[in-house]
């Protein structure tokens, strides 16, 4: 590490190698600038990989701003959300997410960058935030214009066009039909590809809501410890459901109806769940017995009758309306997307 140190200085930033976050080792990802080539180490416990990147061959360096951020901000909300509703003895979870949050927004945007060389575009996972990406622009730019000289931004796009014709002609034996055949090819994979998700989650996510909002007019019309617990643990279920369905619709085929009735759910169940524990607050500070554990909560919320409570009652009513109309208006969008 000392000799590296000598002869290479790391870039800003740290991520995970596409596909491998979710594994039980990530492989996590580094990037280095040497005299003359730019160093991309994967780590995985005892083994790396090395890709390198000769400043002589970088064409361009892309970048594009992405949701990532929000994305996660929703997860961690939701599961912030989620464990405060289950009162005080889970708060202090629920404090860890929201310390999720404010780290996540702070560390500031999240963005996909890729180098672009004559042969291949690859992406490297270490710059994943905007601020990351532009001081490592910055000093790279310095660097590759040492080695290759400065160019005016039509010149740059003169040569990359060219070199974008060459590759197309080689891959096609040099003919305008071939060429023609691979953008033909290439427009059809960009119309293909949002339609590759079908919609399974969203259906699975509108059948649970039609579902929560039975339970929850067994639950109005019958208040009891075990039917409020389950309910409880279907609407984490359904909140989980929720997550992904937001994130398998980012770049979809889905209609614009389903796109906004999806989120429309998170706001309400974000806006029932806020209420919900403000409430349980409301009645820990007046209960007569003490509070210590989970189930202590749940006999307290099934002690409470929406029949004696008339804001109580506006919230079982609009939240069993809502739950039963969103959830068959979903599934009847899923049904017309699928049949066009």
């Amino acid at each position: 590490m000392h000799t590296i140190n000598k002869e290479y200085k790391k870039l800003p930033g740290r991520g995970f190698r596409r596909g491998s976050f979710l594994s039980l080792s990530g492989i996590r990802a580094a990037l280095w600038l040497g005299q003359d080539h730019l160093l991309c180490i994967y780590n995985k416990g005892y083994e790396e990989e090395y890709r390198r990147f000769y400043f002589r061959d970088i064409q361009a360096i892309i970048t594009h701003q992405n949701n990532r951020r929000l994305v996660w901000n929703i997860i961690f909300g939701v599961f912030a959300l989620s464990f405060a509703f289950w009162g005080l003895p889970l708060l202090m979870v629920s404090a860890i997410f929201l310390g999720f949050i404010l780290i996540n927004w702070l560390r500031g945007p999240t963005c996909s960058c890729y180098v672009q060389t004559a042969v291949s575009r690859e992406i490297l996972p270490s710059l994943n935030r905007l601020k990351h990406v532009n001081h490592a622009i910055t000093r790279l730019t310095r660097v590759i214009e040492q080695v290759q000289g400065h160019l005016s931004p039509e010149e740059t796009l003169h040569h990359l066009g060219q070199n974008a014709l060459k590759s197309a002609a080689g891959d096609f034996q040099k003919t305008a039909g071939g060429i023609q055949k691979r953008k033909s090819e290439g427009e059809t994979g960009k119309s293909k590809s949002p339609n590759l998700y079908k919609g399974g989650i969203h259906a699975a996510m509108f059948c649970a809501l039609i579902i929560s909002g039975i339970l929850t007019s067994i639950d109005f019309a019958h208040k009891s410890v075990p039917i409020t617990a389950f309910q409880m643990i279907w609407s984490s279920g359904l909140s989980i459901l929720l997550i992904i369905a937001l994130v398998k619709q980012q770049g979809s085929g889905l209609t614009q109806w389903t796109r906004c009735l999806t989120w429309t759910t998170l706001g309400f169940l974000c806006a029932v769940s806020f209420i919900m524990y403000i409430i349980v607050i409301f009645l820990t500070f007046h209960s007569k017995t003490t509070i210590y554990t989970t189930w202590d909560y749940m006999r307290m919320l099934s002690s409470v009758s929406p029949y004696d409570n008339s804001f109580l009652m506006v919230i079982y009513v609009v939240s069993i309306s809502y739950c039963l109309m969103a959830g068959i208006a979903g599934l009847a969008f899923m049904s017309s997307d699928n049949s066009k």
